[in-house]
């Protein structure tokens, strides 16, 4: 859906507003918010690395509100009136490849980042949004599915995700699955715990 919406915004935003592969320095610190805001939205498709197109849905007027007040009052390009959507990342975690080693084109990136937008894409979620990045003006959010769970606790226990500490995420149910997420991941030793795996990627 919106391909030709992220191509046409790459023309005229900052080179800032999309991540390389070295995307956790490229967007700057984290800066938390005075107050978390909520919203359901759905997850429409990957701007660059864990940045995502983001659709409030219609009947969250509140959530909406809450969007459009941080949009005004960060300043923010990364977004859209109409269709009016916006910009989000994913709080807390980052991906191997965040770490600037050029291996953004081997398989286990293709694989990680395949899982990553089969678990976002096309589907609904509740955004808690913590803060913001420094450069790249995106809030970073965790998000909920409609039963509770989230899906990065999956990628993180099948070692596709790493969790990283992230300044104002308070959410002590978010940190404590994350925390016995990648704990079953080292254990069973799978994705980016698996042994020698940063070798083996290296002589790809």
């Amino acid at each position: 859906m919106l391909k030709k919406l992220t191509a046409a915004i790459f023309l005229i935003l900052p080179m800032q507003a999309f991540s390389s592969s070295a995307e956790i320095s490229s967007l700057g610190p984290p800066v938390p918010f005075f107050e978390p805001f909520t919203v359901n939205v759905n997850v429409i498709e990957k701007v660059s690395g864990l940045i995502y197109w983001a659709e409030p849905i219609s009947t969250d007027a509140a959530g909406i509100s809450a969007v459009k007040k941080y949009i005004e009052s960060s300043k923010t390009n990364n977004y859209m009136p109409s269709p009016f959507v916006f910009q989000f990342r994913l709080a807390g975690v980052v991906k191997e490849d965040d770490s600037g080693a050029d291996l953004t084109n081997d398989d286990f990136s293709i694989t990680t980042n395949k899982a990553i937008n089969k678990a976002l894409e096309g589907k609904s979620f509740t955004l808690k949004c913590y803060g913001q990045y420094q450069n790249t003006i995106v809030p970073y959010c965790d998000l909920v599915g409609s039963q509770g769970g989230s899906p990065v606790y999956t990628l993180v226990n099948e070692g596709l995700l790493i969790p990283e500490p992230l300044a104002g995420v308070t959410d002590g149910t978010q940190q404590k699955a994350l925390k016995q997420s990648v704990d079953s991941a080292k254990e069973r030793q799978v994705g980016v715990w698996k042994p020698f795996h940063s070798m083996f990627r290296g002589l790809q």
